[in-house]
């Protein structure tokens, strides 16, 4: 069959077949998934029949059909989505994420800690006889640091050391715990009469002259040295009587007792290390304890303003911490002596004596 040329409007001829021809290229189901087929492809129609303009328009449809398959291949666009999130998952290795991993258990775990440490206002309360509850304030936390680090270190050493130093290092926990207790009062109450603080001051003061006169009953003592550094340092713990500039006092008290420490470590320097941790751990406490008051007591021991009675606060404990065993009893005084004291003794007395009235008299220690 010989192809013909139709005439068109515009001049230009195109071979065509017959419609039976043109319904033939029409894809069916199975050839929808070529794409091959040239849009502009001719049509040839038999050369006995004429076709019109329609079925040359029908022609032009006809590609539009055979494009579909091309489309439904683009069609699964989520799998290209998925590629995309698994490469941003895929950034970090896994040697990263396991040590992203390992900072976060760290961190859980030192929160955990502080949280038993330190604890918030819902969790850090104690229960008292009477069944309240009592909140430890960040002052107290703080100074329970000490107490159970500093001082429960030179304790220990104290233990250590044996004899009489032990003797002395179980006052020194009995003075920062009774302390403590002041300090927690104080946390919990309105500042009360000049009387009622040097009541509930008392305990505190009675273990400084325990340590006072427990060194002087023991002069001919191998470790008066020691002795001598704690009686002569130990009234630091009178800070929370002292305005407005505890810190200070504190610090004179540190060098009062620093004659009698650098004895020490001037005699065990080469002998016994044990004796010189002692005097660094004393002298630590006290330099801890310095601190601590500049951060939460600078011009002087803070009272709640919006707190209870004193006298009411005082018999609770708010979770203090528990004293280790006490040490072995200290030995009897010595058998009064007929020889008369040293020279220096009535300086002595005279010292102490006044120390124990600017006791008595509170926050005037620092007026002269």
């Amino acid at each position: 069959t010989k192809a013909q040329d139709i005439p068109h409007k515009t001049g230009e001829t195109k071979e065509v077949t017959t419609s039976q021809d043109v319904r033939a290229t029409i894809p069916t189901e199975e050839h929808k998934n070529s794409s091959e087929t040239t849009p502009k492809e001719k049509v040839k129609v038999d050369s006995s029949q004429e076709v019109g303009l329609e079925e040359v328009q029908l022609q032009k449809k006809v590609p539009s059909l055979q494009t579909i398959p091309e489309k439904l291949e683009k069609v699964p666009v989520k799998e290209q989505e998925v590629q995309t999130t698994e490469t941003v998952f895929g950034i970090m290795s896994a040697s990263e994420l396991q040590s992203a991993v390992n900072r976060l258990e760290a961190v859980a775990s030192r929160l955990e800690t502080l949280a038993q440490k330190s604890p918030s206002a819902g969790s850090s309360k104690s229960s008292s006889g009477g069944g309240e509850s009592e909140v430890v304030t960040p002052s107290v936390t703080a100074f329970d640091e000490i107490v159970n680090g500093s001082v429960g270190k030179f304790v220990d050493l104290s233990n250590k050391i044996q004899g009489d130093v032990q003797t002395v290092g179980a006052m020194v926990q009995r003075g920062f715990n009774n302390l403590r207790q002041y300090i927690y009062v104080a946390s919990r109450s309105k500042q009360p009469s000049e009387a009622v603080m040097e009541k509930l001051f008392d305990p505190v003061k009675k273990v400084i002259e325990e340590a006072m006169t427990f060194k002087d009953n023991n002069r001919p003592s191998k470790q008066f040295n020691h002795l001598s550094a704690i009686a002569e340092s130990l009234p630091a713990l009178c800070w929370v009587r002292v305005a407005p500039t505890p810190g200070p006092y504190v610090k004179d008290m540190q060098d009062a007792g620093m004659f009698y420490t650098n004895r020490v470590l001037k005699e065990y320097k080469d002998k016994d290390q044990t004796h010189v941790d002692w005097v660094k751990t004393w002298n630590d406490t006290l330099s801890k304890t310095i601190a601590y008051i500049k951060e939460f007591h600078t011009t002087g021991l803070s009272w709640n303003p919006q707190g209870g009675e004193a006298s009411a606060v005082s018999g609770s404990t708010g979770g203090a911490p528990v004293p280790p065993p006490p040490g072995p009893p200290p030995p009897p005084p010595p058998p009064a002596m007929n020889a008369p004291p040293p020279s220096s003794g009535p300086s002595e007395d005279d010292a102490r004596a006044a120390l124990m009235d600017a006791l008595n008299k509170g926050t005037d220690i620092t007026s002269g």
